[in-house]
């Protein structure tokens, strides 16, 4: 869904990343091209992509309307439910922080259904705030009902 959603460019500004299982543990950092015998525990996305002109980035999506959500964008957080509270999660977030730090941003947007009280209490602890959507967002969020937008700061360390 995502690979077909949101084609990934070679312009080093989106990233979908994997965690997987392997001989050296669960959540292994090593960054490989290939994931053969490996069991993925987890992925994320991450889009910076800045759009260029009024079309919308979801093109390709059933989405399709000229929105531009806000960006860098985190998206689409999972991880195997074997593999939960083991640091899986954090270790996604904090490679996609770099990413988009290594992208020139100081902020992170994303997103969380209302209705995610573990996420949003997480996403806080991690130092994320509930913003109010203005502008684009608050068309962006008139797709994704139900979701509340979150930002945070990527200097915060």
């Amino acid at each position: 869904r995502l690979q077909g959603n949101f084609p990934y460019e070679e312009d080093g500004r989106h990233y979908y990343l994997v965690a997987y299982d392997d001989d050296e543990g669960a959540g292994s950092t090593r960054t490989t091209t290939t994931m053969d015998n490996k069991k993925v525990i987890g992925f994320c996305d991450i889009d910076g992509r800045i759009p260029t002109n009024a079309k919308n980035i979801f093109s390709l999506s059933p989405f399709a309307t000229n929105v531009n959500r806000p960006h860098p964008y985190f998206s689409d957080l999972a991880v195997h439910p074997d593999h939960r509270r083991k640091g899986v999660a954090s270790a996604l977030m904090a490679e996609a922080e770099d990413r988009a730090r290594g992208m020139g941003f100081e902020e992170l947007y994303l997103g969380v259904r209302s209705g995610n009280e573990l996420a949003l209490q997480w996403y806080s602890r991690m130092g994320y705030e509930m913003i109010v959507p203005s502008g684009d967002m608050l068309a962006f969020l008139e797709i994704q009902k139900e979701v509340r937008m979150l930002r945070g700061s990527l200097d915060r360390l």
